[in-house]
């Protein structure tokens, strides 16, 4: 024990001149959120459960780090974690558990705290290159940033509107290199790939696992964008192992448009996914509505044509402080619904 302590010490004294010389941010996200959700299955009768929750563990708290090394060249790093405000059990690296709608119905290792976005490089007028665990470029690439109520009840994630999974709006991929152009003439391009040749990590992903994004800025309102994944480890029943999309982003005075086709065909998904909102700014108030549509293959099981909406809004108290209110309905062919009423607030510092 008393030499793990005096080597955890060295290796503090080595990295206080580094963290000394560099600057550093510390940076972190709240929910907290009471929703009443009811289940029908299809033929069956309704159940209805009340939740307070943070939906799941997408609070987190991070570490932001860089330095200038003169000659237009940079380090930079970020080391950040999940944090569940409603769970207390101890700290580990972990992985969502999906089922295979792609809600989350656990971690690897039951563990509230886990690793995200984690990794380290450098960056110069070339652009940047770096090492470690992403959120996967597919997934951040229109994706989550496209939907307001993204990583809460209502979202579309998961919900009939957006793929899941971590090669594609879900998760976290690990044992990536990663490149990003500068962006040239509003045109930019995010490059993630795997080296490794191992494929028993807690992703599941393995050697030439390719993740891509690229967007192209018309102005300051118009946004097109194309991504693609590729993770030969993860194969469909079809013998599928890729996913595919566009969409496009706009916004019009105080009106909004969001567009957003997919195909994805990774692990256990195959099927194609429609997703749209509209959103209206009024004072401190942005009303949304979205919508979103499954189409399976039939020839891979485990999916079902789906359809999601949701109506809602929400207020800022300020940049920093949001309230979300709203409605969902998931209907599952063959399945069943699921309605969901939501409000929560969310806490950046």
């Amino acid at each position: 024990m008393n030499k793990k302590l005096i080597a955890l010490a060295v290796a503090a004294g080595m990295a206080a001149p580094m963290v000394a010389s560099a600057e550093a941010t510390v940076y972190g996200r709240a929910y907290a959120e009471i929703a009443m959700e009811t289940t029908k299955p299809d033929g069956g009768d309704s159940t209805t459960a009340r939740t307070q929750d943070d939906n799941q563990g997408h609070g987190r708290i991070g570490f932001k780090f860089n330095e200038d090394l003169g000659g237009n060249l940079s380090a930079f790093g970020k080391f950040e974690i999940q944090v569940d405000i409603n769970d207390t059990v101890a700290a580990g690296n972990c992985e969502r558990v999906l089922d295979s709608s792609g809600a989350k119905i656990g971690t690897t290792n039951g563990s509230a705290y886990c690793q995200r976005d984690s990794f380290v490089g450098l960056k110069g007028g070339w652009g940047a290159f770096s090492a470690g665990r992403y959120n996967g470029a597919y997934k951040t690439t229109g994706g989550v940033k496209y939907d307001p109520f993204v990583a809460t009840g209502l979202q579309a994630r998961g919900n009939g509107g957006m793929a899941a999974g971590a090669y594609a709006q879900n998760g976290f991929v690990s044992q990536l290199i990663e490149y990003k152009t500068p962006k040239l003439g509003g045109f930019g391009l995010q490059l993630q790939y795997n080296l490794t040749d191992n494929d028993d990590d807690l992703d599941n992903n393995g050697e030439g696992d390719l993740l891509a994004g690229a967007s192209f800025n018309i102005g300051k309102n118009h946004e097109i964008i194309a991504a693609y994944s590729d993770s030969k480890s993860n194969e469909n029943a079809d013998g599928k192992s890729s996913n595919m999309k566009a969409g496009y982003k706009g916004t019009f005075g105080a009106f909004g448009v969001t567009l957003q086709y997919e195909d994805a065909q990774v692990a256990s998904q195959a099927g194609q996914y429609l997703y749209a909102n509209g959103t209206w700014k009024m004072g401190k108030n942005l009303w949304v509505l979205g919508y979103g549509q499954t189409t399976d293959d039939e020839d891979v099981p485990g999916g079902a044509d789906t359809t999601y909406l949701a109506i809602g809004g929400i207020y800022g108290f300020s940049k920093m402080t949001k309230l979300y209110y709203g409605y969902r309905n998931t209907d599952v062919k063959d399945v069943g619904k699921q309605d969901v009423i939501a409000v929560g607030m969310r806490q950046d510092f």
